[in-house]
């Protein structure tokens, strides 16, 4: 089974490029298919990130084990989701302690034949700026995150560019059709895989939809940023 994680800035175009995938047909998981409780701790600290990357790792394999209750060929099945653990090392106070954590946890999820594959989704910063202000404009309850100043941005920006990542696209001036298709075209140079979406089974839809109650996931954009460490 694959996992297709959708990465980049504020503004980059994550969550319609996520859209354009399910129109299109496949099954995803956007940031806030779990639930997050409200406890003591702010859901950016890093005690609640952990949690937050636990959960996510634990849908995926109770998801693959849906795929082979159906006996469904596993490197066929691919998911698209907004954004991967990844994202805990940017958002969680002291977050850099997580990422060598993370790479490991993706190379155990190996072992059960889930592969994780991260695409950095970028826009030219004069672009992506232009949208982020538009954005903010259209929904000022933005500004509770930071997201109307060019420094966190920029910060963000540079958090991006120092990982790798599996694949990467440019959202400049394509159409959503144009990125879904460069993304898959990389995807499947990748993996040497077709990804055939008629063979997948509803009840994969059903075991992709259900919420996990015991897990707890806070949206990035639900919450106020505490004081970031950005690598």
């Amino acid at each position: 089974m694959y996992v297709l994680c959708l990465e980049g800035c504020h503004g980059s175009g994550k969550s319609a490029v996520l859209r354009e995938f399910e129109n299109q047909g496949y099954y995803t998981l956007d940031e806030g298919f779990l639930n997050m409780p409200k406890v003591a701790l702010h859901p950016q600290s890093l005690t609640m990130e952990t949690a937050w990357m636990s959960a996510w790792f634990q849908r995926l394999l109770l998801i693959n084990e849906q795929v082979k209750a159906d006996g469904m060929p596993s490197e066929n099945v691919i998911l698209v989701a907004d954004r991967s653990p990844l994202s805990a090392v940017l958002y969680a106070k002291r977050g850099k302690l997580l990422h060598e954590i993370i790479k490991e946890q993706v190379e155990e999820l190996k072992e059960s034949d889930i592969h994780v594959i991260t695409c950095h989704i970028s826009v030219e910063r004069d672009t992506l700026w232009d949208r982020i202000l538009k954005r903010v404009e259209r929904e000022p309850v933005r500004r509770n995150y930071n997201e109307h100043k060019m420094e966190w941005m920029d910060d963000v920006l540079h958090f991006y560019q120092g990982l790798e990542w599996d694949l990467y696209v440019d959202n400049t001036t394509s159409t959503l059709q144009e990125v879904t298709d460069k993304i898959m075209k990389q995807t499947r140079e990748m993996t040497n895989q077709e990804f055939d979406l008629s063979q997948q089974s509803p009840s994969l839809c059903t075991a992709v939809c259900v919420q996990y109650s015991m897990s707890p996931v806070p949206m990035r954009n639900s919450v106020t940023p505490i004081e970031q460490e950005v690598a």
